[in-house]
C-alpha cells in the first residue's frame, strides 16, 4: 500500500479539504459552537499531519479568553450529553474522540496566543469531565473495541492515543475486529510525520509515538529532527521535554537561558524580568508542565488530568500536596544549576529528568 492509498493519507486528505474551508471562517459575530467546531478540527489536523494555514492561527489568536472559555463550555456541554449505554456506547467514544482533539486544539491555539489553556474559563472544568467519562467508559469497553467503534477517527490515534487509559482485553473484543479495520501495532512507524506534526512534538509534545517510532526507523528523518530541535532551542522557542529526553536520553536538559535583573535605560532602575516556558506533556504521566523564570524563583507548574498525580520533586523540593483547579505548584530559588524534576502518579508510573539553566 502506498502513502497515497494509505487509510492515513486519506483522512489527512479529509482534515486539510475542512482545514481549508474552515480557514476563510471569521469569528465575527462570535459563536461558541463555529469556534469549538474550529479548535476541533485544528486538534484532528496536529494528531494526523495535516498542513495548517497560517491564516487560522493568525484568526484564533485574536480571539479573546472569553469568547475561548465560551467554546469550552460549548465543548463540555458535547461530553456531558454523550450517553453511556450499551445502544449508545459508539456514540460516546466519538464524543471522547472529538473531546481530545479539541483539547489538543485549544493548546496549539493558546500557544499562538502566547497564553496558557490551563488558566482559560471552564478548562478545569473540562477536563474533568473529560476524565469522568474515561471512567465511565472503561467500565463500559476495552481499548481495542473503544478503537473498533471510532471507525476511520482510529488512525488519529496515531498521534493521540487516549484509549490507553482503557482497560485492555486481549480475547473477546480482539476476536471481533477485522484485521482490514483494526489499527496496525506498527502504524505509527510506516508513514513520515509532516512538518506539522513534528512541529507540535518538538514544542508540545504532541504525537510522541509517531515521531520518535518513525525516528527509530529512519537515519535522515532522525537527523533532520535532531537539527531541527537544536535550531529551536538556539532561537530560545520553546522545546517540550519529550522532544528532549529522545535526543538527550538521561542527560541534564538544557530548557533556557538564567534570567538577569535588567537597567531600564530612561529611568535608571532595575527592573525584574521574566519567562515562561512551556514543557509539554510528562509522559506516560496523563499531565503538561510549564516553568515561570525571573531572577530569584523558579516556578513549576503541573497541570494534571483530575486525579493523576501521587507527589512531585523539583530542585530538592517535595510535595504531595495538590493546589486549586488540578494545578501542582513548585517554587525554588534560581540559583540552582540543575534540578531534578521527578512526577509520580497514583498508579506508580513515573517521569523523570534533569531541568539545567545555562548562561
Amino acid at each position: 500500500m502506498t502513502a497515497a492509498q494509505s487509510p492515513i493519507a486519506s483522512i489527512r486528505d479529509q482534515v486539510t479539504s475542512s482545514l481549508s474551508a474552515i480557514s476563510r471562517q471569521t469569528f465575527e459575530p462570535f459563536d461558541a459552537s463555529v469556534a469549538a467546531l474550529v479548535i476541533t478540527t485544528l486538534g484532528d489536523a496536529l494528531r494526523i499531519g495535516a498542513t495548517v494555514p497560517h491564516s487560522l492561527f493568525d484568526q484564533l489568536s485574536r480571539v479573546s479568553e472569553d469568547q475561548l472559555g465560551a467554546a469550552i463550555n460549548h465543548a463540555i456541554e458535547g461530553l456531558k450529553s454523550s450517553p453511556i449505554s450499551v445502544a449508545s456506547i459508539q456514540e460516546a467514544v466519538g464524543e471522547r474522540d472529538l473531546a481530545e482533539s479539541f483539547q489538543i486544539g485549544l493548546v496549539r491555539t493558546c500557544l499562538a496566543r502566547g497564553s496558557i489553556s490551563e488558566m482559560l474559563p471552564g478548562f478545569v472544568a473540562f477536563k474533568l469531565i473529560r476524565t469522568e467519562l474515561d471512567e465511565l467508559l472503561d467500565q463500559q469497553v476495552t481499548q481495542q473495541r473503544a478503537e473498533q467503534l471510532l471507525g476511520q477517527r482510529r488512525w488519529l490515534l496515531t498521534g493521540s492515543d487516549w484509549t490507553r487509559r482503557l482497560r485492555s482485553d486481549s480475547t473477546d473484543d480482539v476476536a471481533e475486529i477485522d484485521s482490514t479495520t483494526a489499527l496496525p501495532l506498527d502504524a505509527s512507524s510506516s508513514f513520515e510525520p509532516t512538518v506539522t506534526v513534528v512541529d507540535s512534538y518538538i514544542r508540545l509534545g504532541i504525537a510522541r509515538k509517531w515521531v520518535e517510532d518513525f525516528a527509530a526507523n529512519n537515519d535522515d528523518f532522525r537527523d533532520r529532527l535532531r537539527e531541527l530541535i537544536a535550531a529551536l532551542h538556539e532561537a530560545e522557542e520553546d522545546v517540550s521535554l519529550l522532544a528532549w529526553k529522545w535526543w538527550r536520553g538521561t542527560a541534564p536538559v538544557p530548557v533556557a537561558k538564567r534570567v538577569t535583573k535588567r537597567l531600564a535605560a530612561a529611568s535608571g532602575d532595575i527592573r525584574r524580568t521574566r519567562r515562561m516556558i512551556r514543557l509539554g506533556r510528562l509522559d506516560p504521566i496523563s499531565a503538561e508542565a510549564n516553568l515561570t523564570i525571573d531572577d530569584s524563583d523558579i516556578v513549576l507548574n503541573v497541570f494534571e488530568q483530575p486525579g493523576t498525580i501521587k507527589r512531585i520533586e523539583f530542585g530538592g523540593t517535595s510535595t504531595t500536596n495538590i493546589g486549586t483547579d488540578s494545578t501542582w505548584t513548585v517554587r525554588v530559588a534560581s540559583s540552582q544549576a540543575a534540578m531534578l524534576l521527578r512526577v509520580e502518579d497514583v498508579r506508580g508510573q513515573t517521569f523523570e529528568t534533569i531541568l539545567q539553566l545555562s548562561e
